[in-house]
């Protein structure tokens, strides 16, 4: 539950009944910066705040903080500002990748909030020369991709990703991709990753790491039984 407009705070589980229970909310921080490439502002683009520290660990137990991704465009002069933004939180900002992936890409910065009231400025956010990756979606039993099926890959920092249409021979590509490890998951109906022990201590198949264009990277996929 929050109150639009103010920062939320975590609340327990509250049970139904008579009982009246008291939650608060607050503020917040604001948090401002610029978006900016070879010196000039970047109008019109989108950036995306999410905390650095969230998840469920084991047993489905949250860990770190709770809160979803916020995103906002940048203005004419390519400055941008989140207001109420809960704090004491540690975050990561970012150039969303479908935003900005013709021009390059910016890489998660790392950023903290630490208490209601704070005005924190991240300064310049630059958008760099980005990477390529290009590659191919195999069905492990030979049979053509359906019509409209797409593959999407997600960085490891931030809650960032971006979406592609998969071609009839299952060949992809992606553009704006900051050094970095990144997730590749493929959606065809009909068909799933292979199954990764992640007690093996090994990346699973769908991992790629960029530090360079890259070609030639093939994602499988098995039938669904």
């Amino acid at each position: 539950m929050e109150a639009r407009g103010f920062a939320p705070k975590l609340f327990n589980q509250i049970p139904t009944g008579l009982e009246r229970h008291v939650l608060t909310v607050t503020d917040g921080a604001t948090m401002r910066g610029r978006l900016v490439q070879n010196g000039k502002p970047v109008a019109g683009a989108q950036v995306g705040l999410v905390p650095r520290q969230r998840g469920m660990g084991a047993e489905l137990k949250l860990h770190g903080d709770p809160y979803d991704e916020i995103r906002i465009g940048t203005q004419l002069d390519g400055t941008f500002v989140f207001a109420n933004v809960p704090a004491p939180v540690e975050w990561y900002i970012y150039g969303k990748m479908e935003s900005i992936a013709e021009r390059g890409a910016t890489g998660a910065i790392e950023c903290i909030t630490k208490k209601d009231g704070e005005d924190v400025s991240v300064g310049d956010i630059h958008i760099n020369t980005g990477h390529r990756l290009r590659g191919k979606v195999v069905l492990s039993d030979g049979k053509p991709i359906p019509d409209g099926m797409r593959v999407s890959i997600s960085t490891d920092q931030g809650f960032d990703t971006q979406t592609v249409p998969l071609n009839q021979n299952g060949s992809f590509e992606f553009l704006g991709l900051a050094p970095g490890k990144y997730e590749v998951f493929a959606s065809v109906r009909g068909y799933r990753a292979p199954a990764w022990d992640y007690r093996s201590r090994t990346d699973p198949p769908s991992t790629v790491k960029i530090e360079q264009d890259l070609e030639n990277f093939v994602l499988s996929l098995d039938p669904v039984k």
